[in-house]
């Protein structure tokens, strides 16, 4: 009978200590938040006035830092390659779906190194073209766009030799 007061004793008091860790606060310390765009613009603009808001909240800093390049590559690299401890976080755009597509060897993976936290924001995007360019539709500026670049990455005559 001892034994199994003492066994429930042992697994009732692993049981309130263990609860004890789980219930750690967060945040403990500053959390930095990587923008994917230079200062100044929209969405650092918006990353400032959220980071300032949850900062008051949550009793920590969240310092801002800018990481602008490459299509927003190079702060999503940053982020995808930090501790996953919630202390980094990184405020993109919908670009963050799209850069990946445009990289020739992209360093992340937008569903598999990223979790969606929330949006706070929405800013519209606009295509806008010269008429005298003539194109009609988006598939007319895309077809174009492929066009110039196959003839791009051609490979180009040597100095000195003529094109055929």
């Amino acid at each position: 009978m001892t034994r199994i007061c003492f066994a429930l004793l042992s697994v009732l008091s692993l049981a309130v200590t263990s609860g004890e860790a789980w219930a750690q606060a967060w945040p403990t310390r500053p959390i930095r938040a990587i923008v994917a765009f230079s200062a100044g613009g929209i969405v650092d603009v918006m990353a400032r006035v959220v980071c300032d808001q949850l900062s008051t909240q949550f009793r920590q800093p969240l310092v801002v830092e800018n990481r602008a390049g490459a299509g927003t590559a190079i702060a999503a690299a940053f982020v995808a390659k930090s501790d996953p401890d919630g202390y980094t976080v990184l405020v993109n755009s919908s670009a963050h779906t799209i850069s990946p597509l445009l990289q020739p060897n992209p360093t992340f993976d937008p569903s598999r190194d990223f979790s969606a936290v929330i949006p706070f924001g929405n800013s519209p995007n606009v295509l806008v073209v010269s008429p005298s360019r003539g194109f009609k539709t988006v598939g007319d500026l895309v077809a174009a766009a492929r066009a110039s670049r196959a003839r791009s990455i051609l490979p180009r005559p040597a100095s000195g030799a003529e094109s055929i």
